[in-house]
């Protein structure tokens, strides 16, 4: 992994790693993760920190010396896995990807989104984790794919983006509502923890049977009646 400031680098030998935001031996996000631990790095990286005040005596760090000290919000989401520690759940780690008061459920712009369990629709506290997993020959799920209109879609017409077509897919349009009701998220949350020990059952031997998992999960949410249909 290579951490960049300018023209001065750092890096690190990685053997293995999870590449999330929340769960992680290491993690790439919105800030520097190479400390002192450096395999290679610029030839003028440590003259540059000792120009800036660093102590010839001090064991350089990259992240120190590059970056403003400051407590992301990817600090707080590690915080919050190290809370579960011994008794880590998919429910915790689905709890965790919900938080909006320590800013890791993103709203606006930037969204959040799981691994494994996605929930294909913008945000996870409106929204049922469903199973998925990449396998041999995956296709498309055309249940929540966004709508494309063939040849008359404005991307393959010249001059191109002449209108904004409407994208979402029905789960998505559905779920654009400002307040829940708590009995209706308890309710739909519930079906979830239903899909996630069905799902716990099959054999890694069967991993292709875990695709059928995401499809039959919206099928059931869809045949909830009235205003849950919005999950």
């Amino acid at each position: 992994m290579i951490e960049t400031s300018g023209k001065y680098w750092a890096a690190e030998r990685v053997e293995e790693f999870f590449l999330l935001t929340i769960c992680c031996i290491l993690y790439i996000s919105n800030q520097y993760s190479i400390t002192t631990k450096i395999d290679k790095e610029h030839p003028g990286s440590m003259p540059r920190a000792q120009t800036g005040g660093m102590s010839s005596v001090s064991e350089f760090s990259f992240t120190e010396t590059y970056s403003f000290m400051t407590t992301a919000r990817i600090d707080t989401s590690g915080s919050r896995y190290c809370g579960y520690l011994g008794h880590n759940t998919a429910e915790a780690m689905m709890d965790i990807l919900r938080d909006k008061e320590n800013g890791i459920n993103m709203e606006g712009i930037f969204m959040a989104t799981g691994s494994m369990v996605i929930t294909g629709t913008p945000d996870p506290e409106r929204s049922v984790f469903k199973p998925f997993v990449f396998v041999k020959d995956i296709k498309q799920l055309k249940q929540n794919s966004s709508l494309g209109y063939g040849p008359d879609d404005t991307v393959k017409k010249i001059p191109c983006f002449q209108s904004k077509p409407h994208r979402k897919h029905p789960l998505f349009v559905k779920h654009d509502v400002d307040m829940l009701k708590q009995h209706l998220k308890t309710s739909v949350r519930k079906l979830k923890l239903g899909h996630k020990w069905e799902w716990a059952k099959i054999h890694p031997t069967y991993c292709g049977k875990l695709v059928e998992g995401y499809p039959k999960c919206l099928t059931q949410i869809k045949q909830f009646k009235g205003i849950a249909t919005k999950y």
